[in-house]
């Protein structure tokens, strides 16, 4: 009798609370983004972060460093992000598609401007 309620009591914590919680959580990150203290400063230009692996990557643009580099032909990178972008050129990967007429791209960017094009927000 007691686990048949313990699970009952379980079930109803989880088809009321969690999409409670979803909304606090998100209310949460929404406010913590917007006034959360950011203690990492930028020497150079006082731009502020949150987290210091932010003010690292931001720090590349003062020092010139691009520690990510494409084997192929040596050009480097300061992010990541930006050397797997760059590999696309190279592998012809086209990973960003248009919903409206299936054309496909290989940077985000190029299909946030194709798109205005459909919204007619561009000629």
């Amino acid at each position: 009798m007691r686990e048949f309620i313990l699970q009952r009591s379980l079930t109803n914590v989880n088809t009321v609370a969690k999409p409670l919680l979803s909304v606090h959580i998100s209310l949460y990150m929404r406010e913590s983004i917007q006034e959360r203290e950011k203690p990492y400063k930028c020497g150079e230009g006082g731009k502020a972060f949150i987290y210091g692996s932010q003010l690292t990557t931001h720090m590349r643009i003062h020092t010139g460093e691009r520690p990510y580099q494409y084997e192929q032909w040596g050009k480097a990178f300061n992010r990541c992000s930006r050397l797997s972008l760059h590999e696309g050129v190279h592998t012809g990967e086209r990973r960003y598609k248009c919903t409206e007429c299936g054309i496909a791209l290989i940077h985000c960017s190029q299909l946030t401007r194709h798109v205005q094009i459909h919204n007619g927000q561009k000629s």
